[in-house]
C-alpha cells in the first residue's frame, strides 16, 4: 500500500513564521507596556500631586513666604511625593517581581574592594576647591558690594557682633543653624589671630575646612560602594564640583548635606564588626558610637540631626529582624543625645526648623529644570533602595534602607526654599547614589543622567548666578552679545574699582549707630569702619534674615527703634515702597528658576524690610549723608 508524504507548501511556512513574528512583537509590546506604563502613571500623578493639588490647601500661617502669598502648601507637595515614592515601593515589592528587589547596588565590602578610588583623587578634589576659595576670597576682598558672595556677610556680622562685643549666638544673637557654622570660624579665628589673621580670612578657611570635610563624606562613601572604578571617579568629579557653593555661605558647605548619609554608613561598618565580637562592651561601645554621630549631626543643623536620627533608627529597626540589640543599643544612645540637646542647646536652635515647616520662607513649586530632575531622581533611587532592605539575604539590606530612608526625610529642605541651590544641596547624596546605581544598570542610563546633572546643577546654577548677583541679561546676551559682555565687564570693573573713603571719617562723631539692613542696606566699608572703632549698636537679627513671624518682627521693630542713630543707604525706603511684593516674587522666581513663572498673587505675605521702612519713616529724620548711606536720628532724641 502506497503512502503519500506531503511537505508543508511555502505558504504554510510563511504563515507560521509570519505568526510567531507577531507573537513576538506582542510579546515585547506587552513587557513594554508593563515596564513603562506605571512608569508614566507615576509621572502624571506625580505632576499633578506635586504641582497642583498643593494650591487647593493654601497655608493659613501669615509669615514672609512666596508660597503664603500665591496660596502655594509646600507640606502638601513634600507629602504628596512621599506618599508616591512609598506607593512605588509597595509595587516593586509585591508586584515588580523578584528582580524588583535588586537595587542593582551594594555596600558589601568584597563588591567595592574590587573598585576602590585612589586617594589622589580626593587630594586633586581638595586642591581644586582650596583654589576655588582663593578665588572667592580675593573677589570678597576687592569687590564692593560683592554680591555673589553675600551669604558669607551676615555670617561674618554674627561673628564680628560675637568677637567685638562679646553677645552669645541664638540668645543674644539670631543663628539659624547648628554651634558648628557659628562658633567654628569664631573659635578658629582665635587660633590663627596671633598669626595676623583677620576674621574674614579665618571665615574662609573654616568654609574650606568643612568643605574638605564634606569630600571625604563623599568620597567615603563612594569608596565603599560596588560600581565600576571609572564611574565612581566621574561622580565624585561631577558631585563634588556641584557642590562648591560660590555664594561661600557656611549653609552651603557640603559637610552640611552629606554628614547624615556618611554616619549612618560609619555606624553600619561599625556595628558589623561590633556584632561578631563576644565582648561584654559591645552594646556600649555602639551607644558611645551612635551617640557621637549624632552629636556631629546635631552641630552641623536642627534638620540634619533629625535626618541622621530617622535614617539611623531605621537602619537599626531593619536589622532588628536578625539582631535585636542593635535597636537595644540604638534607642538609649538617641534619648541620651536628645537630653542632652534640651539642657545644652538654647530653644532658639530649633526656631528655623520650626518655622520653615509652617512654610517660613517657601517658594511655590513649579516644573523647573531643576525640580523635575530632583524628583526623577527620588522616583529613581528611593523604591529601589526601600525595596531592597526587605531582602534579608543581603547583609547590606538595612544599610540599603537607611540610605532609601534619609533623601525622603530630607525631602522637606529641598521643596520648602525650592531654588536651584537648596534642592541641589539636598539632594546632592541622592544623585550621588543614583548615578551609582546607574552605573551598574545601564552605561546609556548613566551618562544620560550625568549630562542633565551636569546641565541642570552645574550649567544652568552658574547661568542663575551670572544672572541674579552678576546682572547678566539672558535676552541681551542672546540679542547683542557683544554689547552685553561690554556691560558685564564694564560693572566688573566699576565693581574692583579703587574707591576714596574719606567720607568714613564723619561717622566718627556718633557715638553708636544701628544698621537696620546689616550687609545689604548700606556701604560694606562703612560697616567695616563702624566695627573698627566699636560704633555698632548690635541688634539681635541681622537686617530681616530670620524675621519670618509677626513675633519675630515686633522684635526686630523694637530693636531698631530702640538706637538713636541709623545707617541705611540712599533711597533704600524708596525703593521697597514702590516694589509690587507680587511682581517682585515673580521676577525672583523667574530668574531663579529659569522658568517664565505666570502665577496669581492672591494675598500679602509679611514683609519685614517695609515694615522697617516705615517705622524709620515714621520716628527718624534724616541728618547727614555719608557716602551712599544717610545717618538717621529718632526724633525724640534731639
Amino acid at each position: 500500500m502506497n503512502r503519500e508524504h506531503h511537505e508543508p507548501g511555502p505558504s504554510v511556512g510563511r504563515n507560521e513564521t509570519g505568526g510567531a513574528a507577531a507573537a513576538s512583537l506582542a510579546v515585547a509590546a506587552l513587557g513594554a507596556a508593563r515596564r513603562w506604563i506605571p512608569a508614566v502613571a507615576f509621572a502624571i500623578v506625580a505632576y499633578f500631586a506635586v504641582f497642583r493639588l498643593p494650591y487647593q490647601f493654601p497655608t493659613k500661617q501669615f509669615l514672609v513666604s512666596a508660597s503664603y502669598a500665591f496660596g502655594f502648601n509646600n507640606g502638601v507637595a513634600v507629602l504628596a511625593m512621599a506618599t508616591l515614592l512609598g506607593a512605588a515601593t509597595v509595587y516593586r515589592l509585591f508586584i515588580g517581581g523578584a528582580r524588583s528587589s535588586d537595587p542593582r547596588m551594594s555596600f558589601a565590602e568584597e563588591d567595592a574592594r574590587k573598585t576602590l578610588l585612589s586617594p589622589m583623587l580626593f587630594a586633586a578634589m581638595v586642591v581644586t576647591y582650596a583654589l576655588l576659595t582663593a578665588g572667592m576670597y580675593v573677589y570678597t576682598r576687592g569687590a564692593d558690594p560683592g554680591m555673589l558672595t553675600w551669604e558669607s556677610q551676615h555670617f561674618l556680622h554674627r561673628i564680628k557682633l560675637v568677637e567685638a562685643y562679646g553677645l552669645r549666638p541664638y540668645v543674644e544673637i539670631q543663628a539659624e543653624y547648628g554651634p558648628a557654622l557659628m562658633y567654628g570660624p569664631v573659635y578658629l579665628h582665635q587660633m590663627v589671630a596671633p598669626l595676623g589673621v583677620s576674621a574674614q580670612t579665618a571665615y574662609f578657611l573654616c568654609h574650606l575646612l568643612m568643605n574638605v570635610a564634606g569630600l571625604w563624606c563623599l568620597w567615603y562613601l563612594l569608596r565603599h560602594a560596588g560600581a565600576p572604578a571609572r564611574a565612581k571617579a566621574i561622580t565624585f568629579v561631577v558631585t563634588g564640583i556641584a557642590g562648591f557653593g560660590v555664594w561661600m555661605g557656611l549653609s552651603g558647605v557640603v559637610l552640611r548635606y552629606a554628614c547624615p548619609f556618611t554616619a549612618v554608613l560609619v555606624g553600619h561598618r561599625a556595628w558589623m564588626r561590633l556584632r561578631e565580637t563576644t565582648s561584654p562592651m559591645r552594646e556600649l561601645s555602639m551607644i558611645l558610637i551612635v551617640s557621637a554621630l549624632a552629636w556631629v549631626n546635631v552641630l552641623l543643623s536642627p534638620e540634619i540631626a533629625a535626618a541622621f536620627a530617622l535614617g539611623w533608627l531605621s537602619y537599626a529597626f531593619l536589622s532588628s529582624r536578625e539582631d535585636w540589640r542593635l535597636l537595644g543599643a540604638s534607642l538609649p544612645a538617641l534619648a541620651l543625645v536628645a537630653v542632652g540637646c534640651r539642657f545644652l542647646l538654647p530653644v532658639a536652635y530649633y526656631g528655623s526648623l520650626l518655622r520653615f515647616s509652617q512654610g517660613a520662607n517657601n517658594l511655590p513649586m513649579i516644573p523647573a529644570a531643576h525640580l523635575i530632575l530632583y524628583l526623577l531622581t527620588l522616583a529613581l533611587i528611593v523604591p529601589p533602595l526601600m525595596a531592597a532592605s526587605w531582602c534579608r539575604s543581603r547583609p547590606d539590606a538595612p544599610l540599603l534602607g537607611s540610605l532609601g530612608v534619609l533623601p525622603v526625610v530630607m525631602m522637606p529642605g529641598a521643596l520648602g526654599r525650592c531654588d536651584p541651590p537648596h534642592v541641589m544641596f539636598y539632594g546632592l547624596v541622592a544623585s550621588m547614589l543614583l548615578m551609582v546605581r546607574l552605573a551598574n544598570v545601564s552605561r546609556m542610563a548613566y551618562r544620560a543622567y550625568m549630562v542633565a546633572y551636569i546641565t541642570v546643577f552645574i550649567g544652568m546654577m552658574q547661568s542663575v548666578n551670572l544672572i541674579v548677583f552678576l546682572g547678566v541679561n539672558p535676552k541681551d546676551l542672546v540679542n547683542h552679545p557683544a554689547q552685553s559682555v561690554r556691560g558685564f565687564i564694564d560693572r566688573q570693573r566699576a565693581e574692583f574699582s579703587p574707591r576714596d573713603h574719606s567720607y568714613l571719617a564723619k561717622l566718627g562723631k556718633y557715638p553708636a549707630i544701628g544698621l537696620p539692613f546689616a550687609t545689604y542696606g548700606q556701604d560694606k566699608a562703612a560697616e567695616d569702619y563702624l566695627f573698627a572703632h566699636r560704633k555698632v549698636a548690635p541688634e539681635y537679627y541681622v537686617a530681616v534674615v530670620g524675621v519670618y513671624t509677626e513675633a519675630d518682627l515686633s522684635r526686630k521693630l523694637a530693636d531698631t527703634l530702640h538706637h538713636e542713630y541709623l545707617l541705611v543707604k540712599k533711597g533704600w525706603g524708596e525703593y521697597w515702597e514702590r516694589e509690587h511684593r507680587g511682581e517682585s516674587y515673580l521676577s525672583s522666581l523667574r530668574k531663579w528658576f529659569l522658568y517664565p513663572v505666570d502665577l496669581r498673587w492672591i494675598r500679602p505675605d509679611l514683609d519685614p524690610i517695609k515694615c522697617v521702612n516705615r517705622l524709620i519713616a515714621e520716628h527718624y529724620h534724616a541728618v547727614e549723608e555719608v557716602g551712599t548711606c544717610l545717618v538717621w536720628q529718632r526724633l525724640d532724641a534731639q
